[in-house]
This record gives C-alpha cells, sequence and structure tokens, in this order.
C-alpha cells in the first residue's frame, strides 16, 4: 500500500475525518402519536423533505422515507 493511499478513507485525507456529527442536518421530526393525515401535511408543507424521523422522548424509533409513504397512501384500500 503506498504511503498516499494510507492517509486517506473514501478520498478524504486523515486530517479531516468526519464524524455522525460533522453530517447531521436540523430536521423536522414527528411523535409516533401522529397520524398519517399529519405526516402527509408535513411532506406537502416541505417538498425538500424526503424523511421523517420517528421519536418517543428523546429516542429515535423510526423513519417514514417519503416515496414509501406516498406510494402507500395512494394504494387502494
Amino acid at each position: 500500500m503506498s504511503p498516499d493511499h494510507a492517509n486517506t478513507v473514501s478520498g478524504r485525507s486523515a486530517s479531516t475525518p468526519s464524524t455522525a456529527l460533522d453530517l447531521r442536518k436540523s430536521t423536522l421530526v414527528a411523535s409516533p402519536e401522529l397520524c398519517s393525515d399529519d405526516i402527509l401535511h408535513l411532506f406537502h408543507e416541505h417538498p425538500d423533505l424526503s424523511i421523517v424521523p420517528i421519536v418517543e422522548d428523546t429516542l429515535p424509533i423510526g423513519l417514514i422515507n417519503r416515496h414509501v409513504f406516498m406510494n402507500e397512501m395512494a394504494r387502494p384500500y
């Protein structure tokens, strides 16, 4: 392994490490008590929102993906 390759991970130099903290984004969250109409309203009000985390107290318990949610809502009963 060349010395140059040993100092990089996924194209980043070893001197600039990325952590989950570096990658975080602020986003809307939903409680598990919200109904599907409320989630639909969130997606309509925020067109750039692709995922809604579901959080109970401070514990993340799930994710709602826009594409999957919209496909399920469009299905007949």
